[in-house]
């Protein structure tokens, strides 16, 4: 769209007639109609006089692209919803994906040491805050990530191996830190 294109959108949107418009900000509606019609480029001025009129961004008058700014109560309505939505059938494909792994797990005939590490992994994440969760499902999507997890074939360097190991070691001391609050927690 032009930006004449965007400003005649706008207005209809607003629900203003073009002489209203013009009017109110101390321009001929002929001359709002030629920048209307793409006929005439607005200044810089008069964009910022439009942008203020209209109650949006310079940005969605030239770009037709809204802001957060731009947004009407009806758009963030409707994002909200849409974004809720999207967290619900996220939440229910994760859901999903844990029961299907859980009846996998104990259709398998896991050893002493497996079924050991289930355990205290889900003690844990029982007695876990928000945060330690997030964390350490950070650290495993890391760790997953750099071996290739899922991948036919692995190709990470030494170096790539060591900096992984550094960074790590330094966000695991940073976390215990924090996570049994001894001093030297960031």
């Amino acid at each position: 769209m032009t930006i004449g294109s965007n400003i005649k959108a706008i207005r209809k949107e607003r629900k203003l007639k073009q002489g209203e418009l013009a009017k109110s900000m101390g321009i001929s509606r002929s001359y709002l109609s030629d920048i209307e019609n793409d006929r005439k480029n607005p200044s810089i001025k008069t964009l910022e006089s439009l942008a203020e009129k209209l109650n949006v961004t310079v940005f969605y008058l030239t770009s037709g692209n809204k802001m957060l700014s731009d947004l009407t109560d009806e758009d963030l309505k409707t994002a909200g919803m849409n974004f809720q939505n999207f967290i619900s059938e996220a939440k229910l494909d994760s859901q999903d994906y844990v029961v299907k792994t859980f009846e996998n797990l104990m259709n398998s005939n896991l050893d002493y040491i497996e079924t050991a590490y289930l355990v205290n992994v889900l003690d844990y994440l029982i007695g876990s805050s928000k945060e330690d969760i997030s964390f350490l499902s950070s650290f495993v999507r890391s760790i997953n990530n750099l071996t290739g997890e899922g991948s036919e074939e692995v190709k990470v360097s030494q170096e790539d191996v060591d900096g992984f190991i550094e960074e790590t070691l330094q966000d695991m001391q940073q976390f215990l830190h924090k996570r049994f609050d001894l001093k030297g927690g960031k």
